[in-house]
């Protein structure tokens, strides 16, 4: 218990630090100037003379200029860069100006965002420009909630938007957005009954909350909402910057909404290369919209891969870096793939005796999560910490590869990444096209045995995958579930439980790690490797895997 305790109480503090912000062609999309004009134009009404799914470096560093202003905990550097800009009838809210630590706002609220207006003569047609700025972590609360996410320890908070399973705490801060936006539009008056454009803009957690505020303003166009008939999707300009987690799947949902700029550094202290990718707050996609990424890994203190690789966008936008993801002006843009390409293929060890339970060592210069150059990687049957400081994680081969899925200890998420294994004590894991390699250095740590049953009776001790389309807590879809005897992860991410019957039928009791509650639920077993785990409608289906 003491050391969950510890290990929670250093990912909270590990996340204090993730929105300290300091502020057409690339690879693959064409620009409106080839990198940002030597003069910039500032704020005016040629940044929006193009249509909004086209990437122009001008209007991104003027997101990124307001996306920087916004982070404090008192709104007033946003409110005087608007004035400066002439942009109007600025109103901040959920800025509480509280106690401060470094920068740091000790307070369990959050949200906070500016709006303002402008009319700009855009092509010679006086045009209502709205423009929101959303703010990064701040306060004690949005780091707790950048931290857990949310809806997983609670079924009833699930939200499925446009057709997509969004995190809780992304959700609740776009709440705060619409809010403001309805009080905004009740005591100022903006025109809305004719040419309109919107922008919308934010970093980290406010990055997210303006993707998700952004993806259903698209979807809005044409419908009933009061902007749905005034504007097209070229009138609706996303750009965010280092935005964690909106989606609870891995993939962006790119078609549909080739407005959203996410720029993204591949470096990205809190992402899955980050020296803090353990708090699993960042991923390069996980958004509405496509991920324009750049690669810039400074140094902060004597140190690579520092927590200056979340705020350095404006650098990457000066320096005209951004490597983006569609293919030309004009044309349908292509969403991304899935992930970056697949690794090489290499000679594999495949057979059954191969284990990995031991103690290994990152040799090699790629890093993931826990796993930094030098790190030692320990598996003992039940926990590692290759991705979190404490993952559940089941490693098997199928399908001609070696696939290990790692269970945060920390969040209801499952990773999976393709293992090859060169010899018995030399392995690359891969997450995407680079490979984390692991040497080993030790084999003392205790094997798991595969679950057998005894007497007849069904035993559920050793790792499960979660099969079906719903799930309970953290056995969500895709997860891998342990259960070793004493702790499993269904329920919260380190439950005490107990299998047993009770007249004839099988219990499962769960007592979570973090509340001082049991849950029961009702065990139907299939067979020895297939059960379904119901609790009252919610039918979570597990099946065996080690």
């Amino acid at each position: 218990m003491r050391k969950k305790i510890f290990l929670l109480i250093t990912a909270f503090l590990a996340a204090l630090t993730l929105c300290s912000c300091e502020s057409v062609s690339g690879s693959n999309e064409e620009q409106t100037d080839s990198a940002l004009s030597e003069e910039k134009t500032g704020w005016g009404p040629k940044l929006f003379e193009g249509p909004s799914t086209v990437f122009d470096y001008d209007l991104a560093f003027a997101a990124a200029e307001m996306s920087g202003k916004a982070e404090d905990t008192t709104g007033k550097p946003i409110e005087e860069l608007y004035a400066d800009w002439g942009i109007d009838d600025c109103k901040v809210y959920n800025y509480t100006s509280g106690m401060e630590v470094k920068g740091f706002e000790l307070s369990l609220g959050g949200g906070a965002f500016a709006i303002g207006r402008d009319t700009l003569s855009i092509g010679g047609i006086d045009t209502t420009v709205l423009v929101i700025t959303a703010r990064g972590s701040t306060t004690a609360g949005e780091y707790i909630g950048d931290l857990w996410k949310g809806w997983y320890l609670d079924p009833d908070k699930v939200h499925s938007i446009l057709n997509r399973t969004v995190w809780d705490n992304v959700y609740d801060f776009e709440e705060l957005l619409w809010d403001g936006i309805e009080d905004y539009l009740r005591n100022v008056d903006v025109q809305t009954t004719g040419n309109l454009k919107i922008l919308i803009t934010g970093h980290s957690l406010g990055g997210a909350a303006a993707n998700l505020l952004g993806a259903r303003f698209t979807a809005g166009v044409g419908g009933d909402g009061w902007w749905g008939g005034k504007v097209t999707k070229d009138d609706i300009y996303v750009y965010t910057f280092e935005a964690i987690k909106v989606l609870t799947e891995e993939e962006n949902v790119s078609a549909g909404y080739e407005n959203i700029h996410n720029i993204y550094n591949y470096y990205d202290s809190f992402g899955p290369n980050g020296r803090m990718g353990f708090t699993s707050a960042g991923s390069p996609d996980a958004k509405f919209g496509h991920t324009d990424l750049y690669y810039l890994d400074e140094e902060q203190d004597g140190n690579q891969n520092s927590v200056a690789n979340h705020v350095n966008y404006r650098s990457a936008l000066e320096a005209g870096i951004i490597e983006l993801a569609c293919a030309e002006a004009g044309s349908m843009p292509v969403p991304p793939e899935a992930g970056p390409e697949d690794p090489p293929d290499v000679g594999q060890v495949t057979t059954s005796e191969f284990t990995i339970e031991g103690t290994w060592k990152n040799t090699g210069e790629s890093t993931f999560g826990q796993a930094q150059s030098g790190s030692i990687i320990t598996f003992d049957g039940t926990h590692c910490n290759y991705y979190s400081p404490c993952d559940t994680y089941a490693l098997y081969f199928e399908n001609g590869e070696w696939t290990l899925d790692c269970v945060s200890y920390i969040f209801a998420e499952t990773l999976r990444f393709r293992v090859d294994v060169i010899n018995e004590d030399t392995i690359d894991i891969y997450y995407g096209s680079e490979a984390v390699r692991l040497e080993r250095i030790s084999r003392d740590a205790e094997t798991i045995e595969e679950p057998q049953e005894t007497g007849g009776d069904f035993v559920i001790e050793g790792s499960w995958s979660s099969v079906g389309s719903e799930g309970f807590g953290q056995a969500q879809p895709g997860a891998t579930v342990t259960f070793d005897g004493t702790h499993c992860n269904f329920f919260s991410p380190y439950d005490t439980y107990a299998l047993y019957r009770d007249n004839g039928q099988w219990k499962l009791d769960c007592t979570s790690v973090l509340f001082s509650q049991t849950l029961t639920f009702t065990v139907e077993v299939l067979d020895a490797d297939s059960i379904n785990v119901y609790s009252s409608s919610i039918c979570t289906e597990l099946k065996r895997i080690g």
